[in-house]
């Protein structure tokens, strides 16, 4: 049986802005997260293991800059949509790992950022399949789980 995702479906004509839209929200992300450690150190002064946090941040500054001068590269290109499919998994998969480790090494469940994860999986449901969508779900629970 093969999974199906809402990008084969003629609903979504145009996933150039939904790329778009993915890369500048991460975009976003990277700057909060700058300017949210900046405050928990120099403002709050909470303990937690700041190079491991401003590593990750770089980490997802750099993911999303190959992301961002991956799809200007291929931007003029027509994608067919088994392409835009791996580039869209790539894209959660590499936001689900990040995420977690940030959450993982600033309090687990004690943190607000694991509502983030809520927002997440909002947003893969408009691009993927519920079935798609479950497998993450499982993956997640599976990876909180496993803590």
């Amino acid at each position: 049986m093969q999974i199906l995702s809402k990008i084969d479906s003629s609903e979504y004509i145009d996933l150039n802005k939904v790329v778009e839209w993915f890369i500048r929200l991460r975009w976003i992300a990277c700057f909060g997260v700058f300017i949210a450690l900046i405050t928990a150190n120099f403002k709050l002064h909470l303990n937690l293991p700041y190079i491991i946090l401003f590593i990750l941040n770089g980490l997802l500054f750099v993911i999303n800059l190959l992301f961002a001068v991956y799809f200007s590269f291929i931007k003029h290109r027509n994608l067919s949509r088994r392409e835009m499919r791996i580039f869209f998994n790539i894209q959660i998969c590499c936001d689900y790992i990040i995420l977690f480790f940030l959450v993982y090494f600033t309090g687990i469940f004690e943190n607000l950022f694991s509502y983030y994860f809520v927002f997440h999986i909002i947003l893969t449901s408009f691009i993927f399949s519920s079935s798609v969508v479950f497998i993450y779900v499982t993956a997640l629970i599976a990876l909180f789980g496993g803590i």
